[in-house]
């Protein structure tokens, strides 16, 4: 039997935690509910991952890609619609990503919280069996993220079928994010063309995307694709900007072999290798916001 101290206690947090959130609140509706933020689901989403899936799979905010600069602007003739700084849903095979905020106007936050959490650790399982090279080409690397994302919802409907309508809702708004078909180039408007039909579930774009058991049919596949729309439109292929159900695949951070072998002579001061350069790689460049007052103040 609990303690009398115990239930005060567990009592003041449950009082607390719900005071918090009233007072999270915006009271001029400008902001989000906490009910719409990540930080309200995270650990909840992280059990529900665990539980149906058994895996561990931490659950962070997914950041906004970096702006292009204007040198690959020109250079790429990139249109202002094709640069992509939408929030996605992503999975690195080690960790899972999800927008911070959900606030489109008509959406169950917690609804598609649910679905975008199984869906990417389902995509991170299929990564993490069978770990293949994100690649690197702009057409093959998101033909490779259609295919796993058409795989991974087969693959999550048929072992959950109660996720089939929250995936229909996914996919629903995924629809309102239409790309800009005027200003595609050939090959570019194919592949928005089966992102679309995929969107509708469409039947030829089932036929014409066929189910891949494992990332590595799906890379197979995306570099098959690849070679055929490029021998029909030699044009350079733009990246394509992303919705929620699309998502982005990111590249593990496991170290290559050879980099682990460098970390280690580094760390031995008695060897005598030459010392590797280490090299850092930002996926975005970091806010910056202005100081606040006295914020270096040490007093």
């Amino acid at each position: 039997m609990a303690e009398p101290e115990e239930v005060l206690i567990d009592a003041a947090q449950a009082v607390g935690t719900r005071l918090r959130r009233l007072w999270a609140r915006p009271a001029d509706g400008t902001g989000p509910y906490p009910e719409q933020t990540l930080a309200y689901h995270r650990r909840r989403l992280q059990m529900l991952v665990e539980a149906a899936l058994g895996c561990e799979l931490p659950i962070r905010i997914a950041q906004r890609p970096a702006w292009p600069t204007l040198l690959k602007r020109i250079i790429q003739r990139l249109p202002r619609g094709l640069i992509d700084q939408r929030i996605v849903a992503a999975t690195n095979a080690s960790a899972l990503y999800l927008p911070g905020e959900l606030t489109d106007e008509g959406v169950d936050a917690p609804r598609l919280y649910r679905v975008l959490a199984l869906q990417q650790a389902v995509r991170a399982g299929r990564l993490g069996r069978t770990p293949v090279a994100v690649p690197t080409d702009a057409l093959q690397r998101d033909l490779f993220a259609l295919a796993e994302a058409r795989s991974a919802d087969h693959e999550l409907s048929d072992s959950f079928p109660g996720c089939i309508g929250d995936l229909a809702a996914l996919r629903a708004l995924a629809r309102r994010a239409a790309l800009p078909h005027r200003v595609l180039r050939g090959h570019e408007q194919r592949v928005a063309r089966l992102r679309d039909a995929l969107l509708a579930n469409n039947t030829d774009a089932r036929d014409t995307l066929p189910l891949c058991t494992s990332p590595s049919d799906s890379l197979a596949w995306a570099q098959a694709t690849a070679r055929q729309l490029r021998d029909a439109d030699e044009r350079a292929y733009r990246a394509l900007p992303r919705d929620l159900w699309w998502g982005r695949l990111l590249r593990p951070p496991a170290a290559l072999p050879e980099q682990a072998a460098a970390d280690q002579t580094d760390d031995d001061p008695t060897s005598d290798e030459p010392q590797a350069r280490r090299v850092g790689h930002m996926p975005r460049r970091p806010d910056v916001r202005e100081p606040e007052p006295d914020e270096d103040d040490d007093n």
